[in-house]
């Protein structure tokens, strides 16, 4: 009993342990498929992280020394896929410089890497790669060390972003600084940096050639005051109105506007000096604008206006003077010169009620305003633009302007010029260039190119048509000699350079023809005929010419040549005499069978009329079928030579030959006498059937 009690208590304890066991494997397994499945999900966002974001993530194996994963963008970087990288040993990867400086980084790096509790990071570092297309990606790399539970380094794990944009803006940028402080340093102006303190920081090679002055001499504005302005009271007015316009810059946060000095020079010349400064941050750059010359002009004005009067009253050009308004508006203030034999209209008609605007066609208004606006900025202009003849005529006009500067109100307020008249000269250029058009197409239509050669120099000129007969293109290929050379035909190249040399020296223009290879392989025949001119030692400088393709044209010759010869050998070998008839009855081409017949050289026959080779009873009957223009066959009598008559059946028809119309006739000559006479001369004695039947008897004796 105490057995079996026992028995039981240990079977329940063993199902209670066995349940436990269970439960706790149970647990486990969840907790673990639970964690599986969280793992699982942060791997996944970390994939996916890694497969969208821009930037390379990489991780190198510390023991292996060797990439062991790359995510996917490395494809947008380099070209390279991820397997295609992992093949790759790093030596390959990276350009030479960038290889050896990484690997001399990490080979100081590796003991301190290598040791436990390593800090994780290893800093940024700029590497170039090389893509798979060849092509050199600048990149900035930064590393992290990956430890495992023990602290000991396993691995690096480093992300690399594009910065090749930024490494380009940032040598641009460079580029841009330099060229800045060259274009300040060799500007045509004086020019000067000076510091907020008063410090003169910078003076550009202009200003010490203007003013003699250098940094030595001026090292702050101080000095420069004391310098340029060697009376007391002078300079303290000079300093105070400068410095009043620096503050009130300032204060406004714009410009110094620009304000007129009378400076003295280290050699002691006096200028009169436009200064002005432009804030860039702290620093002020001074520009010093020399308007001695212009005052100078200023002053001269009247008298210049009075000499212009007397130039205008002895030429053919005339002067002028306009005022511009604050708004823009263009007022004629007075023109020299018989303007109204010009335009029709008088000078106060002119000065009083009309502007230039009002003149110019609505077509010119646009080009003209691009005049004006380089008058408003102080720059001289040469323009040419049409008015209008107060009889509606248009007159070409060329002008030349200057503006003229005024000092208090800052702008442009006056334009002086002169104008001339040039209507002739347009339609002769008109017609120079109608004329240029027309060769451009007949050189089209004939597929000709021209060239300039200047022989002296060696450079030469292709029309664009010649670039396309030796099937060049010009953005790729210049004209020279060279470029001729490398497309001549081989067996033509000895030969041509012959022919150029030979005109060069006997001064004579004669076809050189040769062949040319284009690139697309096709070989064309091109006829050149140039001229050369001499200076006055005889000596060549220059030569101009054409050259035609004739490849078309030389092949219509050989076609027709040997059509020539295919009729001239069919013509002779015919056993029928053949003759080509003008319209007055004139043989112009015969063969020889044709002379055989009637007993003549053929060239006793060419040119003669062919009625006197018939009998008269004939010759009208003959010259109605020539006239007729129709198709026809007839029988006739013939005298030879000797004599002698003779029977021959003719069948002819009208045909073209060198742009006229002709008759080409042929004839056989037929061997019996009275059939055929009774039959033509003595038909009305002879039916109709009969006469039919006697026509067709000897092309069916011949056929038989």
């Amino acid at each position: 009993m105490n057995f079996s009690y026992f028995s039981m208590s240990v079977i329940f304890l063993l199902i209670v342990m066995e349940t436990i066991i269970i439960y706790f494997l149970l647990s486990r397994k969840k907790n673990r498929e639970l964690a599986f499945e969280s793992l699982a999900k942060r791997e996944e966002r970390y994939r996916l992280i890694s497969e969208n974001i821009g930037d390379v993530i990489w991780v190198l194996d510390l023991s292996t020394k060797k990439l062991k994963y790359v995510s996917p963008s490395i494809h947008r970087l380099s070209g390279y896929t991820p397997e295609e990288i992992l093949d790759h040993p790093l030596k390959e990867i990276l350009t030479h410089e960038s290889f050896h400086r990484v690997s001399e980084y990490f080979q100081k790096k590796l003991p301190e890497i290598m040791q436990e509790n390593f800090s994780g990071h290893l800093g940024t570092m700029e590497v170039e790669q090389i893509c798979k297309n060849g092509s050199i990606v600048s990149t900035e790399v930064a590393t992290v060390v990956n430890s495992d539970k023990n602290g000991k380094s396993i691995e690096i794990l480093g992300v690399a972003y594009d910065i090749t944009k930024r490494k380009y803006a940032e040598y641009f940028l460079r580029q841009s600084e330099e060229k800045f402080r060259l274009l300040v340093k060799l500007a045509p102006l004086p020019l000067g940096v000076i510091s907020s303190n008063g410090q003169i920081e910078f003076l550009n090679d202009q200003f010490e050639k203007v003013f003699g002055y250098s940094l030595s001499d001026i090292p702050n504005i101080d000095q420069w005051w004391l310098l340029v302005y060697p009376d007391e009271v002078n300079r303290k007015t000079a300093r105070e109105t400068w410095e009043s316009a620096v503050k009130t810059a300032a204060d406004e946060k714009t410009n110094t506007k620009p304000m007129e000095f009378r400076v003295t020079c280290k050699d002691g010349r006096v200028l009169l000096l436009e200064i002005s400064g432009i804030t860039i941050m702290d620093k002020i750059l001074a520009t010093f604008v020399d308007i001695t010359d212009r005052k100078i002009t200023e002053e001269t004005l009247r008298v210049t206006k009075e000499r212009l009067q007397i130039v205008s009253d002895v030429s053919s050009d005339y002067a002028y003077l306009i005022t511009i308004s604050p708004e823009g508006k263009l007022k004629w203030e007075w023109v020299f010169g018989n303007i109204q034999q010009l335009l029709g209209y008088s000078e106060s008609q002119i000065s009083t009620s009309l502007s230039i605007i009002d003149l110019m066609p609505p077509e010119d208004q646009e080009h003209f305003q691009q005049v004006v606006k380089k008058w408003l900025s102080g720059q001289r202009s040469i323009s040419e633009y049409r008015l209008r003849h107060k009889k509606g005529s248009v007159v070409w006009v060329q002008t030349c302007s200057t503006p003229i500067w005024d000092e208090k109100s800052e702008r442009v307020v006056k334009v002086i010029g002169c104008l001339k008249e040039i209507t002739e000269r347009k339609r002769m250029e008109e017609a120079l260039l109608q004329a240029k058009e027309r060769m451009e197409m007949a050189m089209d239509a004939a597929l000709a190119g021209s060239w300039h050669w200047h022989i002296s120099t060696g450079q030469m000129v292709w029309s664009p048509q010649l670039f396309e007969i030796f099937g060049l293109d010009p953005c790729n290929k210049h004209a020279s000699m060279n470029t001729w050379n490398s497309i001549l035909h081989p067996e033509d190249r000895e030969i041509a350079h012959f022919r150029l040399k030979q005109q060069m020296r006997e001064k004579k223009s004669f076809p050189n023809e040769f062949r040319i290879i284009r690139p697309d392989g096709k070989i064309r025949l091109i006829c050149a005929i140039g001229k050369f001119d001499y200076d006055e030692l005889g000596i060549p400088i220059r030569m101009i010419g054409i050259c035609v393709d004739i490849t078309e044209r030389q092949k219509n010759l050989d076609d027709l040549k040997s059509s020539e010869e295919r009729f001239k050998i069919l013509a002779e070998s015919s056993f029928e005499g053949i003759m080509i008839i003008s319209q007055e009855s004139l043989i112009i081409e015969a063969n020889q069978q044709l002379a055989e017949i009637w007993g003549y050289e053929l060239l006793e026959i060419i040119g003669r009329p062919y009625t006197q080779f018939l009998h008269p009873d004939v010759c009208e009957r003959a010259r109605e079928a020539i006239e007729s223009g129709r198709e026809a066959s007839d029988g006739y009598r013939g005298i030879r030579k000797d004599g002698s008559v003779f029977y021959f059946q003719a069948r002819g028809r009208p045909a073209q030959f060198g742009g006229k119309l002709v008759r080409i006739t042929v004839i056989r000559e037929v061997n019996f006498r009275k059939p055929f006479e009774s039959t033509r001369f003595k038909r009305p004695r002879v039916k109709a059937r009969q006469l039919k039947n006697l026509r067709k008897a000897p092309f069916q004796s011949l056929n038989d």
